[in-house]
């Protein structure tokens, strides 16, 4: 979708590049255009604004006849203009994109030859290489040393976690986990990466979102009563100027005309 002022070259390169997108106006730019055709611009604003976010055709319907009735300049103009390049009701968009985005990409992850997402599996792919130098020394089931020459560290597989903070702060196993993983033979690949693999990763779905008529509201939600937040006002005149932070100075006023401070 192309979103650009009402210039018509802008549709005729479009048509002549072949281009498959559909092309609509700014809301706000039109709105400006049809302040020229009445005097009580806020009254056109409102009805015109109104009538381009609404959801339903009846609704859009309605006040299009209420414009019509009262400013039939400004009717005319918005059907030259083509209903279905400003109204919501009347665009062919998508509105459940991110619907069919998340769906798209979850059949696209089940169809990978590995289980990881792609770029954790990028960020083993070059980290195999390094640990497979590494000298492990089992302390337990769950902990091990890793020396990779340059550094040691200490792998808890309970925990998660590395002395080295690597893995803690990246969220991605480093080499050193990377070695006790090979050396335990692929054995808890799932404990290492689990928070990384395509169908964890992508497992969340975007639900459509019903009607209110058809929420199920418990009881104590439904008589929940939100209270304002409490705050006892100060004294005075309210405070207009932020307070500076430590170490900023605070500029001083001074007289725009006369400099006096």
């Amino acid at each position: 979708m192309i979103v650009s002022d009402r210039h018509i070259s802008i549709s005729n390169g479009m048509r002549a590049k072949s281009i498959d997108a559909a092309h609509r106006v700014y809301a706000y730019h039109l709105a400006k255009n049809l302040k020229q055709h009445c005097r009580k611009r806020g009254d056109v604003i409102n009805l015109y604004y109104r009538a381009t976010y609404v959801y339903r055709v009846e609704e859009f319907d309605h006040l299009m006849d209420e414009l019509k009735a009262m400013y039939p300049k400004v009717y005319d103009e918005l059907l030259e203009v083509g209903i279905h390049k400003f109204s919501l009701v009347h665009s062919p968009r998508k509105r459940d994109l991110l619907q069919h985005w998340f769906h798209d990409r979850q059949s696209n992850a089940r169809e990978t030859s590995t289980f990881l997402t792609p770029d954790a599996d990028q960020h083993i792919k070059d980290r195999v290489l390094p640990s497979q130098r590494c000298e492990i020394h089992p302390i337990d089931f769950n902990r091990f040393k890793v020396d990779d020459k340059w550094n040691e560290a200490i792998i808890d597989l309970e925990q998660r976690s590395c002395s080295y903070r690597e893995w803690v702060l990246d969220k991605l196993p480093c080499i050193h986990a990377m070695a006790v993983a090979m050396y335990a033979h692929q054995r808890i690949m799932f404990r290492l990466f689990h928070n990384w693999m395509a169908e964890t990763g992508l497992a969340m779905a975007v639900n459509p979102v019903l009607k209110p008529e058809v929420w199920d509201i418990t009881d104590d939600v439904r008589n929940l009563v939100v209270l304002p937040w409490k705050k006892k006002r100060l004294a005075g005149r309210p405070k207009k100027d932020r307070t500076p932070s430590v170490g900023k100075k605070q500029k001083q006023q001074t007289c725009r005309n006369c400099g006096q401070k």
